[in-house]
């Protein structure tokens, strides 16, 4: 799912602003080096996945713009200490937390990343030059950070 997402993002912004000095005026090289991309992302940064019974969620927030929501966990996992998700209403953020509550959502997948390599891309179009081809491990995690605050990226363990 994160593949995909990142792919179709990188692909749509790739129509609208223009091709990479990384592959120079060619779009099929900027297209090729745009997948192997995404590949390695995958590969090498799997989304974490964070059960709801580490979410400590007397403690959620919604911040009214956006919404976002923002919940802390209970003790830290690895690195992660809070997950956040744009959701589209204050009501819809408040059935999410509800449906955590509740178990209905059993766990969440979060992106490993402190910036959205779709929405870093959308920012700058200088993104695979910064990324040096997305070669070297460590030259993505520079470029991307990692996140303490995580993005959600999928609802996992979904019960009716």
């Amino acid at each position: 799912m994160f593949t995909c997402l990142a792919l179709v993002g990188f692909s749509l912004l790739h129509l609208n602003l223009g091709h990479s000095r990384a592959a120079g005026k060619d779009p099929l090289r900027h297209d090729e080096l745009l997948a192997q991309c995404v590949d390695r992302l995958e590969k090498w940064f799997a989304l974490i996945t964070i059960k709801s019974q580490e979410l400590d969620l007397d403690h959620a927030r919604i911040v009214l713009v956006g919404p976002t929501v923002h919940i802390p966990l209970k003790t830290a996992h690895d690195h992660v200490k809070a997950i956040r998700w744009r959701s589209e209403d204050v009501s819809q953020a408040i059935s999410a937390i509800r449906f955590l509550r509740e178990g209905k959502i059993g766990a969440v997948g979060v992106l490993p990343f402190a910036h959205d390599p779709a929405n870093l891309y959308e920012m700058r179009t200088n993104l695979l030059d910064e990324l040096k081809g997305c070669d070297q491990k460590e030259q993505i995690q520079a470029v991307l950070g990692q996140c303490t605050e995580c993005n959600v990226r999928e609802w996992l363990d979904i019960k009716p």
